[in-house]
């Protein structure tokens, strides 16, 4: 088999011949035979670059779709390359998980290196060493979105700032909506307002006495902490509408500070689509059953 080269070698090939040593010295600190050399110098002669010929060698077992579905793998939790392989078996891919890992492994760019004779010649490239986090909620039913509320640094999210903050103030304002149209930030959330349900997470603010008493009191209906199943994020579609504004946020500029950031949220978040709601709410039966049938087990989305 014949061993690929990284254009990084080859760009310190040349430069170290273009400063003025010889082939042979290139040759022993890179550690290539020194025809490999002589080829990559007379390629960047006649064509003005010594990278590869497109599609040249054996072609990749993983398909575009294959690539497509390990990139929005990376992310998520419980995705193992031989759990990702067997998935893509599953849809007609037939690769093993040593070949998922090697494409992985591939896109592992943290240590490349540019060379280039004057820095000028750079282009630049930033590199946030401690990224902002901002915690954010919000509700969603089939039709619309509530605004969305800003926890502020530093404060935890407990009970009492549950149901004071967030309860009284952010849900009880979009539950108090009047109007039938408009945009998903402002018109009702259901049409009709006394056959709602109210659904949350099990997160621990969520679930305490105080937060469960509210809701029993100033809501149609709610799921109550005993009806929830526990560490089940598949059954609500929340999770991934947060998800879709992620994806958004990552087209827009990088934000570098907090107001950016929070700026990027609105916007995703104002230009959700009543379809993506919708499609979100009514796929809630079928992710139901398939809980059923995975036994509580975790559920590829």
């Amino acid at each position: 088999m014949v061993r690929e080269t990284s254009s990084c070698a080859r760009s310190r090939a040349l430069g170290i011949v273009l400063g003025g040593m010889t082939q042979k010295c290139a040759s022993e600190k890179l550690g290539v035979n020194i025809r490999t050399i002589r080829r990559w110098l007379s390629r960047y002669q006649n064509e003005g670059s010594f990278e590869n010929m497109h599609e040249r060698g054996r072609k990749s077992k993983l398909t575009k779709v294959a690539k497509i579905v390990i990139a929005k793998s990376i992310s998520k939790r419980h995705q193992s390359t031989r759990k990702l392989a067997k998935r893509l078996r599953s849809k007609g891919c037939a690769v093993s998980h040593t070949t998922v890992r090697k494409y992985l492994m591939s896109h592992s760019n943290q240590n490349d290196r540019v060379w280039a004779y004057d820095r000028s010649q750079l282009l630049p490239s930033e590199r946030i060493k401690f990224l902002s986090r901002i915690l954010v909620w919000g509700v969603m039913s089939f039709r619309a979105v509530s605004e969305l509320h800003f926890i502020p640094k530093g404060q935890t999210i407990t009970a009492e700032y549950y149901v004071n903050e967030i309860l009284n103030g952010s849900m009880m304002s979009s539950l108090l909506r009047q109007p039938e149209q408009g945009s998903i930030l402002t018109r009702k959330l259901v049409p009709d307002m006394s056959r709602y349900i109210f659904q949350q997470d099990g997160a621990s603010a969520h679930t305490a006495k105080r937060a469960q008493e509210w809701c029993n009191t100033n809501l149609v209906e709610f799921w109550h902490k005993s009806q929830w199943p526990g560490n089940s994020p598949d059954l609500n579609p929340i999770e991934n509408l947060w998800s879709i504004v992620k994806q958004e946020i990552e087209l827009m500029d990088t934000p570098t500070n907090i107001s950016m950031l929070e700026k990027h949220i609105k916007q995703a978040w104002s230009q959700i689509s009543p379809e993506t709601l919708e499609n979100l709410v009514s796929g809630m039966p079928k992710r139901m059953k398939l809980c059923i049938k995975q036994k509580g087990g975790y559920m590829v989305k």
